[in-house]
């Protein structure tokens, strides 16, 4: 019997292979194009991007004027030339970079006016502003200007290299797995689309102001295009893993959901609705997690689902998500709604959003009858804060750490823990509404309430916004 890795990486080939550009060394190794043209022909394109790169305006426009005839063939001495220079940026001075800098985008403009689909893998994966961003637009057609995570969303999204039929494929392959083998393959996902934020580690050597922005933004940008390759299987066996037999596997496709984040959002809104009760409890939930805007619509629905505990998973998601719209969904259900577990996790989903009303509400219940409800709805309002805090710092919305979390709640006396190194410590959540009010009042209000209304997020090919 094969191995779950081998699997995994017969899925990783079979289906969704990308183009030339997929991965820093495959990148580089794809990309060599002397033993497919006429030497001739090649060394005539070269002396041309010589010509580009680095003579005066008018020599220098008539290269880039024989690099646009020459088309196609030029492509992939364009795309080695790229890639080079992301080499020699990695080492050069202050003032190198600037100049690498420059000639990167030059490149990025050719490629661009080529409108070769090859060079798509290779300008999204080293992505450096506004030009490649056009060129990306010119040979794609999809105006998603200078956004490195709407291009991303789109490659994944919609492939530019991989069939329905090829997509099925590693459906079928996983399906055909036992289930501990299933179950490695999503651990192995789990792990191949983890978050990477690295930008912290250029920041001791950038220490030019001007060169300090570039640095940061070129390193925080760390995915590679085989990343993006291994998001795009992860998100096709989504809905598969949410619907496996095997506890285990559906507890590593949330983890998988998670780290994918709004790539996640459209494969799991049609399971939102349909489904059995715990698979949509589990949609609902990891939505929350996500909370991308795009949930709101299956999340709202929910709110009058028949069912109590997935009315309730939705109003603490749509808390998560806090988005301005949400507290009219709330708001309006909460006054319909007669259950008491479900109108306190309502509340709390109002409070998220940063309404002081309904936070008084909650505190108003700690003395009473609804005390351990209200204490399981503050905790998770003080979890959203802490997570805000975070997204502040690194600039994205990263799963928070379990022991993180516990540090902060017990730090702010929100949480009292019996045995605070033990993983498995037993709790106590702050029952005294003073402190929780000292706590709302010295910055958590601001942090969780919604900021004003982003622009509309763009429309996806096939799918709705």
């Amino acid at each position: 019997m094969r191995s779950a890795p081998l699997i995994l990486l017969t899925l990783l080939i079979a289906g969704c292979a990308p183009t030339p550009g997929g991965g820093r060394q495959a990148s580089d190794r794809r990309t060599e194009p002397a033993a497919l043209l006429p030497a001739e022909q090649e060394l005539e394109i070269r002396e041309a991007l010589y010509d580009a790169l680095y003579a005066d305006r008018e020599k220098g426009n008539l290269g880039r004027d024989r690099i646009k005839k020459a088309g196609g063939p030029a492509v992939p001495i364009l795309i080695q030339a790229l890639a080079d220079e992301d080499r020699l940026s990695a080492t050069a001075s202050e003032d190198s970079i600037r100049e690498t800098r420059l000639r990167r985008q030059k490149l990025a403009i050719l490629l661009g006016e080529i409108r070769d689909r090859r060079a798509i893998g290779p300008l999204l994966e080293r992505y450096d502003g506004e030009y490649f961003a056009r060129a990306l637009e010119k040979i794609t057609g999809r105006p998603l200007g200078d956004r490195l995570d709407a291009w991303r969303e789109w490659y994944v999204d919609q492939p530019p290299d991989a069939s329905p039929a090829e997509l099925d494929r590693v459906i079928r392959l996983f399906r055909a797995q036992t289930a501990s083998e299933r179950l490695q393959t999503m651990q192995d996902l789990a792990d191949a689309v983890r978050l990477k934020t690295r930008a912290a580690e250029l920041l001791p050597d950038a220490k030019d102001p001007r060169i300090r922005p570039i640095a940061v933004r070129r390193n925080a940008q760390s995915l590679t295009v085989a990343d993006l390759d291994r998001r795009r299987i992860a998100r096709v066996l989504l809905v598969e893993g949410f619907q496996d037999p095997e506890p285990n596997v559906c507890r590593y496709a949330e983890l998988v959901a998670i780290q994918l984040g709004p790539l996640a959002v459209m494969p799991l809104r049609p399971l939102a609705r349909a489904g059995s009760p715990e698979v949509r409890r589990n949609v609902l939930r990891t939505l929350g997690e996500i909370a991308d805007p795009r949930a709101c619509p299956e999340l709202e629905a929910a709110l009058a689902d028949p069912a109590p505990v997935l009315r309730i998973t939705a109003a603490q998601a749509l808390g998560q998500i806090g988005a301005a719209s949400v507290t009219a969904a709330l708001e309006s259900r909460l006054g319909q709604e007669k259950d008491p577990d479900v109108r306190t996790a309502m509340l709390g989903g109002l409070a998220m959003c940063g309404r002081p009303d309904s936070f008084q509400e909650l505190l108003d219940m700690l003395g009473g009858a609804g005390q351990a409800r209200s204490s399981a709805q503050l905790e998770e309002i003080a979890r959203k804060a802490f997570s805000l805090a975070c997204q502040s710092v690194f600039g994205m919305r990263i799963p928070p750490d379990e022991r993180a979390v516990r540090d902060y709640l017990s730090q702010q006396g929100l949480v009292l823990y019996a045995d605070r190194p033990n993983s498995t410590a037993k709790k106590t959540i702050c029952s005294d509404p003073e402190r929780w009010k000292r706590w709302w009042a010295h910055g958590a209000q601001e942090i969780l309430s919604p900021l004003p209304s982003p622009p509309p997020l763009p429309s996806l090919p096939g799918g709705s916004p």
